[in-house]
């Protein structure tokens, strides 16, 4: 059946505006294996002016929109038991993690196009694979624009095909943790396709 997730959020405000473009945040307090199962329970921390983002298409009051949506699609990720984040080598994964939040933008708030901003610099490095971090690679947007998979996949199969990749994410049946695009895999071959076939 479908996971039922709950969550307990607060927000704050706080001068965070830097020159990534960082207008909140969501910190978790407790995540996944909390009392209450699937709980996620957190608080997210909102730029006082939504001014100085970097941002030039898109109002403040915008801005504190899609942020919320954003950082919200972050506190909905939490709730799932996954340590997808850390690969084997224990490096971090979080490409999936921003390209879903980046998606839930234009999922919760559609009109506000301030993931366009974004997009120009994914589209400059064709070569780059897909789940790289930005921050990895001295180019911080390609996960922001990866959730161009997200949007494809909600065209071609329905919204509900991201939270599956979450629900393979958090419960194998072995008890294994699988990458995002491992989950992907998985969920493509339930749909009867494949990546090549995207």
């Amino acid at each position: 059946g479908a996971l039922e997730l709950m969550f307990r959020l607060r927000g704050y405000l706080a001068e965070i505006a830097d020159s990534r473009g960082a207008l909140g945040l969501e910190v978790i307090e407790f995540e996944g294996g909390h009392p209450v199962r699937d709980t996620a329970v957190g608080f997210i921390l909102f730029d006082n002016d939504f001014l100085n983002s970097g941002f030039t298409t898109v109002t403040p009051l915008e801005l504190m929109r899609v942020t919320a949506a954003h950082e919200f699609m972050h506190a909905v990720q939490d709730a799932y038991e996954t340590d997808d984040q850390r690969l084997p080598d224990g490096t971090l994964n979080f490409w999936y993690s921003e390209a879903t939040s980046a998606w839930g933008e234009k999922e919760v708030v559609p009109g506000i196009d301030a993931i366009l901003e974004r997009l120009p610099g994914w589209f400059e490095y064709p070569e780059t694979a897909l789940d790289a971090y930005g921050a990895e690679m001295g180019h911080e947007e390609h996960e922001y624009g990866s959730m161009l998979l997200n949007v494809l996949l909600t065209a071609k199969y329905g919204p509900a095909t991201v939270r599956r990749v979450w629900e393979s994410l958090s419960r194998q049946p072995d008890g294994t943790d699988l990458t995002s695009i491992q989950a992907l895999d998985v969920v493509l071959n339930e749909v009867g396709s494949s990546r090549p076939d995207l």
